[in-house]
């Protein structure tokens, strides 16, 4: 008697692109369920900044695959544990730093036609694996970096199917908010240091809630910001940790906003002690509350911001960051439509520290790219995930110039 059982669970592989998965389809990370759908695109090329989602990635690194099954399998239902496995929802566990794995129904059906189908295996999202789609345990020689905290962005999955569909017109406008914000921000700093005396690294961490108020006022809005929780951290092979709390913080956010972004910023927290140097409140204001676009309503629509902040006091800064938007459509989280708005910024920064009685400077240069995902009713950033990656020099009395680097990501999210 032939076997009738068919899997409505389907992930295609294009040549050179993401692993397009359709049916009944969940997708989990760090032990949650942060996708539950019926259409996702899941990186491959191991170079999205939205993992495990692709974010197009593998069109500018140039990810190169045929698309066809190279070697490995899905295990069979005959050879697996478990119950009947056909009409139920497949689970794609993204493993820490490692593949993804498939828990129930699936069937990978490949560019040439060849199909593996199962409820067990393991796929390849680090790009380099010689049994593509399926993992060959390259990810560990290759030191494949996925970072959990991706967890946050519920939801947000590429689609292989129909393009997004425009955002009604004028949705991207600021306004005067009847309801207070609260935004979750985490921001991961690591500082590269090829000294004389050998290569080091510097990790520097913080994590803040900030409670927004909004009020009408002549100019456009007004919207004042409290820091109601701060936990920072900086790690030195060359000392102890130190730390930073909400009692190291001083200060609020004041800014003004028009109906497409911010006038004017009267003031910002600030961080004293360690942190101070690596500080991202400078920033954070043109992070959430990006530059928006009159007449912006077709997906594909692009404009460009400038935007220069200067600091004095415990920390001299000067930064400038050149930022490209380009609106990529709706995007559906939790039964929310959203609007997707990539982001590419050029970044040149100087910086001037006290630190411990040494003075020293920093001049560095490279981008921070991401998205944000915009709510068309709250007229609000409801998510945003940037990738910062600049490179220069640092100075001290005495010494040459030292390479250094500063890399990174800063994830807000709107509670």
């Amino acid at each position: 008697m032939s076997d009738t059982r068919r899997t409505p669970n389907v992930a295609e592989v294009p040549p050179a692109g993401p692993l397009c998965l359709t049916g009944r389809i969940k997708v989990e990370v760090g032990g949650e369920i942060v996708a539950d759908t019926d259409d996702v695109a899941l990186c491959r090329c191991g170079h999205s900044s939205n993992k495990p989602y692709c974010d197009g990635s593998h069109r500018k690194v140039g990810f190169d695959d045929p698309g066809v099954i190279q070697g490995g399998r899905l295990v069979p239902v005959r050879d697996a544990d478990g119950d009947e496995a056909a009409d139920k929802p497949v689970t794609i566990v993204c493993a820490t730093d490692g593949p993804l794995l498939v828990r129930g129904p699936l069937k990978v059906v490949a560019s040439d036609g060849g199909t593996s189908e199962g409820v067990k295996g393991a796929l390849c999202r680090c790009g380099v694996s010689s049994t593509k789609p399926f993992c060959d345990g390259s990810h560990r020689e290759t030191g494949f970096v996925a970072r959990a905290i991706v967890i946050i962005a519920a939801g947000v999955a590429a689609s292989c199917a129909t393009p997004a569909t425009p955002p009604p017109e004028e949705v991207l406008t600021y306004r005067v908010n009847p309801e207070p914000a609260s935004y979750q921000i985490a921001d991961t700093m690591v500082l590269d240091i090829n000294s004389p005396l050998g290569a080091f690294e510097i990790l520097a961490g913080a994590t803040v809630t900030m409670g927004l108020t909004f009020a009408e006022d002549p100019g456009g809005v007004r919207v004042t910001g409290t820091v109601e929780r701060f936990a920072g951290s900086v790690t030195n092979p060359m000392g102890p940790t130190e730390t930073a709390g909400l009692d190291d913080v001083s200060g609020t956010l004041d800014i003004l906003a028009d109906r497409y972004g911010i006038v004017e910023v009267a003031s910002f927290p600030e961080v004293s002690g360690p942190l101070a140097p690596m500080s991202s409140f400078p920033t954070l204001p043109y992070l959430l509350f990006p530059r928006l676009e009159e007449g912006a309503t077709d997906p594909g629509s692009t404009w460009t911001d400038s935007v220069t902040t200067s600091t004095e006091g415990e920390v001299d800064l000067t930064s400038t960051t050149v930022t490209s938007y380009t609106l990529m459509g709706d995007t559906v989280v939790e039964d929310r439509t959203l609007v997707r708005i990539d982001v590419e910024a050029n970044i040149a920064l100087e910086l001037e520290a006290d630190q411990q009685g040494t003075m020293i400077g920093q001049a560095l240069e490279g981008s921070a790219n991401g998205f944000v995902l915009w709510d068309p009713e709250r007229r609000l950033v409801v998510y945003g995930q940037f990738a910062r990656d600049l490179e220069g020099d640092m100075t001290m009395a005495g010494i040459p110039p030292i390479p250094v680097g500063i890399s990174g990501p800063t994830v807000l999210v709107l509670h």
